[in-house]
């Protein structure tokens, strides 16, 4: 996605100058925004007697989507589901990586760092901007059991 398609106002809204103090209050836009998108995107789906999205943006901050492939014998409707379902979260994970791109101190995002989940370059700014709460002691906790 490029800029184009975000409002500069959104960008200069969620921007992140690095100053670790302001870090919460990003965080907390940030998420607001993505669960406007995930809102907006139920909305589109639903309006279009579409099912509504499995993924939901602001869950890629913690996880990657799990979407159930359907299995041999399924119907049309459902492989079509599924591969909604896939483009929805590969465009989710997109849109992320570009705000990151357009809201954190340039240099921050490499390329090397952009080829992960974006779950995994999220826990990347939370370390380097030093959030240590209980939710991230218990996701680490989880993430190595």
């Amino acid at each position: 996605m490029s800029k184009s398609k975000l409002s500069d106002s959104v960008v200069d809204k969620l921007s992140f100058h690095g100053n670790k103090n302001l870090f919460a209050a990003y965080k907390e836009k940030l998420k607001a925004h993505l669960k406007a998108m995930s809102d907006a995107l139920v909305v589109t789906e639903l309006q279009a007697k579409r099912r509504r999205p499995v993924a939901r943006y602001e869950d890629a901050l913690v996880q990657e989507p799990v979407l159930e492939e359907p299995g041999p014998g399924a119907s049309v409707e459902d492989q079509e589901y599924y591969a909604l379902q896939v483009a929805f979260a590969n465009n989710q994970q997109s849109h992320i990586k570009n705000l990151f791109n357009l809201t954190l101190p340039s240099g921050f995002v490499d390329d090397k760092l952009m080829q992960k989940p974006v779950h995994k370059i999220w826990r990347a700014i939370e370390k380097l901007y030093g959030l240590n709460t209980a939710s991230r002691v218990v996701e680490l906790a989880v993430d190595s059991a």
